[in-house]
């Protein structure tokens, strides 16, 4: 599969294919969830079938089932189209794990050292960008506590 610096499959239909066999949901049942044959799923996730495409209309939901509601990290099939432009997709507010600003940073630096880590270790490139995404969403955490504590504070004077 080729790719671009951006860490995604160089054609859509790559990044489809990729995100479905990553789920490890039978495709008989992708399909059946999807109200579809199965063959027909079969040709569109298909790259050597150039008659059948995954259209627009179906690539929402086809997601949604393989990665569920709210994904931990953005799925493939989602980063594709902003890393043609040269642009990442910035995940929308994140909710906190632990109900303290403070532990939420905490989390933050642990992340960053293992980014870190991972680049001094020489470690692929494509196993490093995973520590970004983290990293990206546990900042996105720590802001949301805190924006949420500074306004629990305001409200209370």
């Amino acid at each position: 599969m080729r790719t671009n610096n951006y860490n995604c499959p160089a054609l859509l239909s790559e990044a489809v294919t990729q995100m479905v066999d990553d789920s490890e949901i039978p495709l008989k049942a992708i399909a059946r969830d999807l109200g579809m044959p199965y063959t027909s799923l079969y040709r569109k996730l298909d790259p050597a079938d150039d008659a059948m495409k995954v259209e627009v209309d179906l690539l929402f939901p086809l997601t949604r089932l393989c990665v569920g509601e709210r994904p931990a990290e953005p799925p493939m099939s989602m980063l594709w189209l902003p890393s043609k432009f040269g642009f990442r997709l910035e995940v929308g507010e994140a909710e906190p794990d632990k109900d303290d600003v403070r532990e939420e940073m905490l989390d933050d630096c642990k992340m960053l050292r293992d980014f870190h880590e991972s680049m001094r270790a020489g470690e692929h490139p494509t196993y490093v960008r995973q520590f970004l995404t983290r990293i990206h969403r546990e900042l996105d955490e720590s802001m949301t506590r805190y924006e949420r504590d500074f306004i629990q504070k305001a409200e209370a004077k």
